[in-house]
């Protein structure tokens, strides 16, 4: 049977002891603990990351609409998710 090359643990929203805090970058980071690592930039990101979460992700702000930017290691290319400011009800 094959294994996984990445394998995730994740915490049930009703468990009162949750998994002790991890660094950013390894395999099961939560959002929250990378949250205030996130790059705020004004221009297309132009860095390639090197395998670090904080380093893959971007907020985009250039005085249009914000766009959240995942840098894809398949095709080695940024991509672009327009933020709006539209609920959905």
């Amino acid at each position: 049977m094959n294994k996984p090359a990445i394998e995730l643990d994740f915490e049930g929203a009703d468990d009162p002891t949750p998994t002790p805090p991890r660094g950013p970058g390894t395999p099961s980071s939560r959002f929250d603990q990378i949250f205030g690592s996130i790059r705020i930039i004004d221009a297309e990101p132009t860095w390639t990351p090197r395998g670090r979460i904080e380093d893959s992700i971007a907020l985009l702000i250039d005085g249009g609409t914000p766009n959240l930017c995942v840098y894809d290691y398949q095709t080695r290319q940024w991509l672009f998710a327009e933020l709006s400011t539209t609920r959905i009800p």
